[in-house]
Order: C-alpha cells, then structure tokens, then sequence
C-alpha cells in the first residue's frame, strides 16, 4: 500500500479489527520509575524535582510496511 497508520494508544490498536501499528508508552516503565520517584521524595521531601524520560516502544503490526519505490 501507499499510506501506513500508526495510533498512539497500544491498548485499543491492539483490539482494532485491524492490528494497528502503536506506539506503546511503556507503561510498565513509567510506573515503574513514578515508584521509585515516590519513594525519593517520601524519604527526603526537600530533596529537587526530577524530569524523567521513558523510551516508548514502537508495536509493529499490519498496518506499516516498507515504502512503495
């Protein structure tokens, strides 16, 4: 084909009628480092703010395919 779609929203790409390409946010990792931020701050409530950047993982499904040449 000539277009490819990708959504942003692994949850519902994954259940559309076609599989969907998503970019997945990592939720298991974003949770993961809220934790741990938590955690930090409850221990030293003065200590500065952090600014976190999380990898999101790219789900490829039937939706992409390699450019028409």
């Amino acid at each position: 084909g000539q277009v490819s779609v990708i959504s942003y929203d692994d949850e519902v790409a994954a259940t559309n009628p076609i599989p969907t390409t998503a970019v997945a946010p990592g939720k298991y990792a974003m949770g993961h480092r809220a934790i741990d931020t938590l955690v930090r701050r409850i221990e030293d409530p003065d200590r500065p703010y952090e600014s976190t950047r999380l990898l999101p993982e790219l789900k490829v499904r039937q939706t992409t395919g390699a450019p028409a040449v």
